[in-house]
């Protein structure tokens, strides 16, 4: 037995193994905690994901849905037709003035109302059309922009076409504008005749 202590007594421990050994073990226990906390890591990495995810799908089915608190917008239909001449004032804050009687063989094919303001009457023999139009006011509602190269004014009534033809009657009241086209053009006293058939006494 004492001959072993003297052995160990003998031993010489170079003076930095002691260092050495204490850093070895330092680096073990870090070793071992390492897996720890990347296990950790990947564990908040993929709840963070899952939480984006939901998140999106929930931002992106809003999106989806309807807004029901805000309604689109709806664009009233401005031209409003009718079944007969008669009706117009129905859709009219006026009642629209109308012939008492047409020449023979002519008849009222269309009725329309243009924004609540202006009335449209299409009339025709089969062969001949006049689109009679009025509205409040005192501007020119015939929708007519030709520039014509004859203007003729009789009895209030501005006569409006070529070569000694009436393509468009415009005149007014003290309330109402008028118009009269006529497809083909019609000669002076036929454009008057149906001019006068508007006119109040």
């Amino acid at each position: 037995m004492n001959r072993y202590k003297g052995l160990f007594e003998n031993i010489e421990v170079p003076q930095n193994m002691a260092e050495r050994i204490e850093q070895g073990l330092q680096n073990k226990a870090v070793d071992k905690k390492g897996p720890s906390r990347r296990k950790t890591y990947r564990l908040v990495a993929s709840l963070a994901a899952c939480f984006i995810l939901v998140m999106g799908i929930v931002y992106i089915h809003g999106l989806l849905q309807p807004d029901i608190t805000n309604p689109p917008l709806t664009v009233a239909n401005p031209m409003q037709q009718v079944d007969s001449p008669e009706e117009l004032q129905n859709y009219l804050p006026f009642a629209p003035l109308l012939p008492a009687a047409l020449p023979e063989g002519w008849t009222a094919v269309a009725a329309t109302v243009y924004n609540g303001t202006l009335a449209e009457v299409i009339y025709s023999n089969g062969n001949d059309e006049v689109r009679y139009r009025t509205a409040q006011g005192s501007s020119d509602i015939s929708g007519d922009y030709t520039l014509y190269l004859e203007t003729r004014e009789y009895n209030g009534y501005s006569l409006k076409g070529e070569q000694e033809l009436v393509a468009l009657v415009i005149w007014t009241d003290d309330e109402f504008s008028f118009s009269l086209n006529f497809t083909p053009a019609v000669d002076d006293q036929t454009a008057l005749s149906w001019a006068d058939a508007f006119k109040v006494d």
